[in-house]
C-alpha cells in the first residue's frame, strides 16, 4: 500500500498503472460505494487539469501583473518581519496610577453623594 501511495515502482506515462494504482487507493480509502464513485470522479478531474509548465502557457493577464508593487519586502530570506514594538502601560509609575485611581474613586464617591442629597 505504501508503495502505491508513493508512487514506487510506478513510471511516468504509465497511463494504465496509474488508473490501477488510483482505484486500489480509492477501494482503500471509500467506506461507501457513493465515495468510491467520488474519489474515481476526483482522479478523473485531476488529470484533465491543466499544468502551466512554462511560460508559453501561462495566460497574459498573469503574466503582466507587477507584483513588486503589491508586495511588501520583508527582508532576507529566512529573516522574520520585525514588528511594531507595542506599549501596553500608560505610562504611569505605580504611584501615579494608584494616585489616578483612588482621584477617580473619589470623585465617583462624590457624585454619589451628590446624588444622594438631591434625591
Amino acid at each position: 500500500m505504501e508503495s502505491l501511495l508513493v508512487g514506487e515502482g510506478e513510471e511516468t506515462g504509465a497511463g494504465e498503472e496509474e488508473d490501477e494504482g488510483d482505484t486500489e487507493i480509492n477501494e482503500l480509502m471509500a467506506t461507501s460505494p457513493g465515495e468510491f464513485d467520488l474519489y474515481t470522479q476526483m482522479d478523473t478531474t485531476r488529470k484533465c487539469v491543466q499544468l502551466y509548465t512554462n511560460d508559453a502557457d501561462v495566460p497574459d493577464f498573469f503574466k503582466f501583473v507587477e507584483l513588486e508593487d503589491k508586495i511588501e519586502v520583508l527582508g532576507e530570506r529566512g529573516e522574520r518581519a520585525k514588528r511594531k514594538a507595542i506599549q501596553y502601560d500608560d505610562g504611569l509609575s505605580e504611584e501615579e496610577f494608584v494616585n489616578k485611581i483612588e482621584k477617580e474613586f473619589d470623585d465617583e464617591e462624590e457624585r454619589d453623594a451628590k446624588k444622594r442629597r438631591k434625591g
